[in-house]
């Protein structure tokens, strides 16, 4: 079956705000010194509404998929954490962090790129709290796109 590409309307204004995917993540060098928590998200830490003026109508149907699909690899993440699997943990960070930064959950990409990195250079060995931490997140995620999605319907 032909997936459907879902494109960014063609009348949005040249001006419209670029989403950020660029945020700041620690050089490897000071990932192992300064153990981080993950700080209290805000008001920019997500550039969601952005991704809904980019995709206008289709921005439901870009939802519900990311919507579908996250916890589902975050449940992957968690098993691949139990069996110490790296391989399959840098697949699932490195691919969700993507998905997460299509969709405009830029604190959410940068967890799960925070996780690849640390992964590929061997600096965890509790993952708990960095998955805990991206779980909790995307809770957030999960909760301010159903209210967009409701909203839309409107």
């Amino acid at each position: 079956m032909p997936t459907k590409q879902i494109q960014p309307e063609a009348s949005m204004p040249a001006d419209t705000d670029r989403c950020r995917f660029d945020a700041d993540i620690p050089p490897i060098s000071n990932i192992r010194d300064n153990a981080r928590q993950p700080a209290e998200p805000d008001s920019q830490d997500d550039e969601l509404e952005a991704v809904q003026r980019l995709f206008g109508t289709n921005f439901v149907e870009l939802a519900i998929l990311y919507l579908a699909d996250s916890p589902k690899r975050i449940a992957a993440l968690r098993e691949a954490a139990i069996s110490a699997d790296m391989g399959r943990m840098i697949g699932i960070a490195h691919s969700l962090s993507g998905s997460c930064a299509s969709m405009g959950a830029i604190r959410l990409s940068n967890l799960c790129r925070e996780l690849d990195i640390r992964c590929r250079a061997d600096l965890l060995e509790d993952f708990g709290p960095t998955i805990d931490a991206i779980a909790a997140e995307y809770a957030r995620i999960e909760t301010k796109l159903r209210l967009m999605m409701q909203s839309a319907a409107v």
